[in-house]
């Protein structure tokens, strides 16, 4: 049947079309390939023929998917993903050994204040695969973060904030984010927590979380508007001349700030806490319950690449660190 026959075509051709639909661009395609552009061309227009239909439409040097395209391109990413994964399988020295470089992308403060430091728990147990680590962006101010916008060609899974719900991904819940206020242990604090940022040191804000001191306040039974953000140039009262607040991007830099007594911070107790046991930062109104945020940390992949050795053995281990350390976060939280 002539569909076969393009279905068979399809599939000899796959390195190619996947390719083309990664790049965009022949050119490019077939330098990662080993071949020109004209060869490039001249065999998807071969697969075009078999099938009846454009898989690309042409823009000048420039390629764009066919809706008949768009609707092949998982199909084409899943084999793609799949032959990847049996081929790392293959090459494995032994039935449970997986080798090869897994590329990472995770938020910056989660890389630096929890992965990293638990990684060489990952190397002792997988000594033949590399972990490539990078960072993703963290805009959360519409309170969710959208796998779709991700470069699944740059990373293999990532690790990130949200609510879930990420269609056409495998995502897997690590932990729930319970938020504390900290602070560096010499500073003075107003005995009524109410008074928090109107009396004594200012609170240090996250740049795309404006809510997150306000829901704080409403959840530990105080009046969330002394909580909201101040004027530019006022303190909490709204007054003038009062101590700015200061204001981070990441939570990295609020710890940083926290641990130099610059203020109270609001932050992750999944992050702060190898400060609270070092006796950097210490707990603020610990009689008062941490705010859980709904939302939590996930690793998140794409369906296809779920199944695929690295991730595979990636998943089970951080699966077992998180599960520690939400056994520490309750003891911790109960104390």
């Amino acid at each position: 049947m002539a569909t076969d026959a393009a279905a068979r075509l399809l599939a000899a051709e796959l390195a190619v079309i996947e390719a083309a639909c990664r790049h965009m661009n022949l050119t490019a395609a077939g330098r990662e390939l080993g071949l020109g552009q004209s060869v490039m061309s001249r065999r998807i227009a071969a697969v075009e023929a078999a099938l009846g239909v454009p898989i690309f439409l042409r823009d000048g040097r420039r390629l764009r998917l066919s809706p008949q395209g768009a609707a092949l391109l998982p199909a084409i990413r899943a084999a793609s993903d799949r032959l990847e994964a049996a081929v790392a399988m293959l090459g494995a020295a032994g039935p449970d050994e997986v080798a090869g470089t897994l590329r990472l992308g995770t938020l910056p403060t989660f890389a630096a204040a929890w992965l990293a430091p638990r990684l060489a728990g990952f190397a002792a147990r997988h000594p033949a695969v590399a972990i490539d680590l990078s960072t993703i962006g963290a805009d959360f101010a519409d309170g969710r973060k959208d796998a779709v916008t991700w470069d699944g060609e740059a990373v293999d899974a990532v690790i990130s904030w949200g609510r879930g719900g990420w269609r056409g991904f495998a995502a897997r819940r690590l932990f729930d984010e319970r938020v504390i206020p900290v602070t560096a242990p010499g500073l003075a604090l107003p005995d009524d927590p109410a008074r928090l940022g109107r009396e004594g040191p200012p609170l240090i804000r996250h740049t795309t979380r404006a809510d997150l001191w306000p829901d704080w306040a409403g959840a530990a039974g105080l009046p969330p508007q002394g909580f909201r953000p101040s004027p530019q140039g006022a303190g909490a009262d709204g007054a003038a001349g009062r101590r700015a607040e200061p204001r981070f991007e990441h939570f990295f830099m609020i710890l940083a700030a926290a641990v130099a007594g610059l203020g109270i911070a609001l932050v992750p107790e999944a992050f702060a806490r190898p400060d609270l046991v070092a006796g950097r930062l210490k707990r603020v109104a610990p009689v008062l319950p941490a705010l859980r945020t709904g939302a939590a940390y996930w690793l998140i992949t794409t369906d296809a690449l779920s199944t695929h050795p690295r991730i595979r053995a990636f998943r089970e281990w951080i699966t077992e660190e998180a599960a520690e350390r939400a056994t520490e976060t309750s003891q911790s939280l109960a104390e």
